[in-house]
């Protein structure tokens, strides 16, 4: 299928996480990176499975205490699947669960429970 193609880039991502589980943070961001890169140069810039590239690496991020990193790619991962789907889609939701868990470890108690109110689809949460 050669580098260029969709499935190699989600493989990478796939990749990245399983490094990214074992402590090798290193070749996992490299591997992130990478995938993103492929996917966003791809004939499918906003395909949805780019958004698993940029909580992959905002997961990571998160473990090293890179949180305003973390945020980030997160918003980019948000706003890709948004384009896509309802928030009450799993993708979104899931992408929500990571909001939540970012802000739980970054110490923003408030975002973190907004977040988590979204993930399970509390009609108040999104008119805080």
């Amino acid at each position: 299928m050669g580098t260029e193609h969709q499935a190699t880039s989600s493989a990478m991502t796939t990749l990245a996480n399983i490094l990214t589980e074992r402590g090798a943070y290193d070749e996992a961001e490299r591997l992130f990176r990478e995938s993103a890169r492929l996917k966003e140069e791809s004939d499918a810039p906003d395909h949805p499975h780019l958004a698993d590239a940029y909580m992959g690496h905002a997961r990571l991020l998160m473990k090293r205490e890179d949180f305003a990193g973390a945020e980030r790619l997160l918003q980019r991962a948000l706003a890709v699947l948004r384009r896509h789907f309802a928030d009450e889609h799993p993708g979104v939701r899931t992408a929500f669960r990571a909001y939540a868990e970012l802000y739980e470890v970054w110490e923003k108690p408030d975002e973190a429970a907004r977040y988590r109110a979204l993930a399970a689809g509390t009609p108040e949460a999104g008119r805080r």
